[in-house]
């Protein structure tokens, strides 16, 4: 088991809030926010944003932004098509 699916268990299961749980859409979220290096790891882009982020707002990040990154994927995909898609 990875350090995201760790997180987001540990939060989903029991309410622990250990971190950031980092997906590919919350990175690239990050990434644009400039809140991380644009090839920064997901597992360092965490840690990162959790040096300044306050804990209380760790456990829900993957749920609202994850969320938003998957909205956002999907609206590329019905208008550009999936072969157009990086």
């Amino acid at each position: 088991m990875g350090r995201k699916i760790g997180l987001v268990t540990l939060y989903e299961a029991y309410r622990v809030t250990a971190g950031i749980a980092v997906d590919t859409h919350l990175l690239k979220i990050f990434s644009a926010l400039g809140w991380v290096k644009k090839f920064a790891s997901a597992n360092k882009a965490g840690l990162s944003v959790e040096r300044w982020m306050p804990t209380t707002e760790w456990g829900r990040m993957n749920e609202i932004y994850a969320g938003l990154g998957q909205l956002i994927q999907l609206r590329k995909i019905i208008t550009l098509g999936c072969t157009q898609i990086k």
